[in-house]
């Protein structure tokens, strides 16, 4: 980024370029001791778990521009045994459901809360789907929804708060759900939490409820990662 042109302007040919800045302006770049690590807390998809979340991140941990971020990670508190537990996954990775199934070591997958396959009221719901199986599947339930995000409340308070809290797909979920307890978690941790991210993750308020926290310019800032297919 270019402070006097506006992003992308500096763009760097190499990689080993990718920081200009430094060599232009390097009062922008404090002495390591005077920085402050950047608390991340991450949590992963539907049927991941916590090894995945680590590769998820791998890249973010190796370009950072100085030192490290401190990365942590909520493992999903549920775990996916029967394929029922899979309907939402398999019409676009039915190797995730065999390796899920196989009870190998290692390839444990887990969620924050287990989606209703068949769900439990298809008309009513509008999270369902049907997949290449025809089997009706929902998103996890309201109650489910509220177990995750009493877990994600007490880790963050636990941990003293965090900068960041980052979800992918279903985790992503958890966290948007999030910001309508966010002041009163803040109001508890020395670290508050100043960004949301949500990679791949669809927005389902018509189902968990709407946005009602008031939030202040610049109190909170949101990231929206979303894929070529994901057109919600």
């Amino acid at each position: 980024l270019s402070y006097e042109k506006g992003a992308a302007h500096t763009a760097p040919e190499v990689a080993s370029q990718w920081y200009p800045q430094v060599e232009r302006h390097p009062e922008l770049l404090r002495p390591e001791a005077g920085r402050k690590q950047l608390k991340i807390l991450y949590l992963h998809g539907h049927a991941n778990n916590l090894e995945i979340a680590y590769r998820q991140t791998e890249a973010l941990r190796a370009m950072w521009p100085y030192g490290h971020p401190d990365i942590s990670y909520l493992e999903g508190n549920v775990e996916l045994t029967t394929k029922a537990h899979f309907a939402s996954v398999i019409d676009y990775s039915p190797q995730l459901v065999e390796l899920g199934l196989s009870g190998q070591p290692g390839f444990a997958l887990k969620g924050y809360g287990h989606i209703e396959a068949p769900a439990a009221d298809p008309k009513a719901d509008p999270t369902c789907q049907t997949n290449c199986e025809g089997v009706t599947w929902a998103k996890m339930s309201t109650a489910s929804m509220e177990a995750a995000l009493a877990k994600l409340e007490e880790r963050i308070v636990a941990d003293g708060g965090y900068d960041i809290v980052a979800g992918f797909s279903q985790g992503g979920e958890v966290v948007q759900n999030l910001l309508n307890r966010l002041q009163a978690i803040n109001a508890r941790v020395d670290t508050k939490v100043k960004t949301v991210a949500l990679f791949g993750a669809r927005i389902y308020y018509s189902k968990y409820g709407p946005l009602t926290a008031k939030f202040a310019p610049g109190e909170v800032k949101a990231f929206v990662c979303m894929g070529q297919k994901d057109n919600e």
